[in-house]
């Protein structure tokens, strides 16, 4: 296709491009958030979890990361959040800074909002699972020193009986009293330790800090833009070039003849005049454009057509009918007609209605009266006739009253004037 082509096709369907821009612009509008840290970039949140500053160097936080990426932090935190767990585990990830002793938790999510929560939410969890596992811990620590005090008791209360039934003089030398004390002194260790396991687990080993960090991992592709005007510029250039696409796939669907030479290829026939499409305002009214308009574009069409029929249509058109000079009174430089030459015949015919066959007859017929022929105009259309309200035409007896006459009737009653001389 030519350039002109390509523009012809855009002036014949700039409503489907039109259609096609308003839809990516509107979509792009409604996919967009106003807000720029609802689009979809991933917004990484960091909060950090470190010991106690009373809490002495029992334990290492590597402890407290195994307990960060074991499956029950992802289930405490799936059922708060009401998430599935094996989606979010994959969301966060964990990291131990030996040189500050601090566990930093980083969350990435769609929004800032939805980070945030869920690496605070993880950190919450994790030094809650770490604190209960650590209780459950030192209970069972306690109560495994139970049994050995029990038998540490059983063995001090045997051997004070030992020493009691040795005269008061011999008791602080003696063997047994040796073994008392010794057994006494570790009782006291054992039970001392024992206290310690037994005590209410209320001092927390671990803190989550107050110092949430989130950023924005932007994308810089042009397809992940972080603003609605540049989004929607987007979605009005690939609206628009779909748009042209659609364009030309529809046009090249589309079978209709539009243009001289698509005429002429299909006919085989050279095209002699091109009238172009009045506007609605013109049209109003049924007006013969010729007479109603005779400066306009359309008008002057129509006598180019005249002027074609003249030189190349049906035999007699050029000439004038009579045998006396034309109406003018000055002599004519044209040859005269006679009344027994055959009346020439112009067939006006198109594909289907709408495509403007009245119009056309009664502007030729104003066309060839200005040339000062006398024309003579059938409305052959049967379902729709329409000519008459061109011409202003009276009604009356039509073409299918006479083809329908069962005895011949006079033309003279048949054929009626119209606003437009000669015709």
């Amino acid at each position: 296709m030519e350039t002109s082509s390509y523009f012809s096709v855009l002036q014949r369907r700039w409503k489907l491009v039109l259609a096609c821009l308003a839809v990516g612009l509107v979509a792009g509008f409604m996919l967009t958030p106003k807000d720029p840290k609802a689009l979809g970039d991933d917004w990484s949140s960091t909060i950090d979890i470190m010991r106690a500053p009373e809490t002495n160097k029992e334990f290492s936080l590597t402890q407290v990361e195994l307990v960060s990426d074991s499956g029950d932090v992802a289930k405490a935190v799936g059922a708060k959040l009401g998430a599935d767990p094996s989606r979010i585990a994959a969301k966060v990830t964990t990291s131990v800074d030996p040189d500050s002793g601090i566990l930093s938790i980083t969350a990435k999510e769609a929004s800032q909002s939805t980070a945030e929560r869920l690496a605070r939410t993880w950190a919450d969890e994790t030094v809650a699972i770490f604190q209960a596992k650590q209780r459950t811990q030192l209970q069972a620590t306690a109560e495994g020193l139970q049994p050995e005090l029990a038998k540490d008791a059983a063995e001090i209360e045997r051997l004070q009986k030992q020493v009691n039934t040795l005269p008061p003089a011999d008791r602080p030398n003696s063997v047994p009293q040796s073994q008392l004390t010794i057994k006494q002194e570790s009782y006291k260790g054992l039970l001392a330790e024992f206290e310690k396991y037994s005590q209410p687990y209320n001092d927390p080993k671990v803190q989550v800090l107050d110092n949430m960090r989130s950023s924005a991992d932007s994308s810089t592709s042009i397809l992940a833009p972080t603003s609605r005007p540049l989004r929607l510029a987007l979605a009005g250039m690939l609206g628009l070039a779909l748009g042209l696409v659609a364009a030309l796939m529809v046009d090249r669907m589309d079978m209709r003849l539009r243009d001289r030479l698509q005429v002429e290829d299909a006919f085989g026939m050279p095209v002699i005049a091109e009238v172009p499409r009045a506007s609605r305002r013109m049209r109003a009214g049924h007006a013969v454009l010729v007479a109603a308009r005779p400066g306009s574009p359309v008008a002057e069409a129509y006598r180019s057509l005249r002027s074609a029929l003249l030189l190349s249509g049906p035999p007699g058109l050029a000439f004038r009918l009579g045998e006396t000079a034309p109406r003018t009174g000055r002599a004519s430089s044209l040859p005269v007609r006679q009344f027994t030459d055959p009346a020439p015949v112009i067939l006006v015919v198109s594909p289907k209605p709408g495509d403007g066959r009245s119009s056309t007859v009664a502007n030729l017929a104003a066309a060839l009266a200005e040339a000062g022929r006398s024309v003579l105009v059938l409305d052959c259309d049967f379902r729709n006739p329409e000519t008459h309200l061109y011409l202003g035409a009276k009604p009356g007896t039509g073409l299918s009253e006479l083809l329908l006459a069962e005895r011949e009737t006079d033309l003279a009653h048949v054929i009626r004037a119209t606003e437009i001389p000669h015709v």
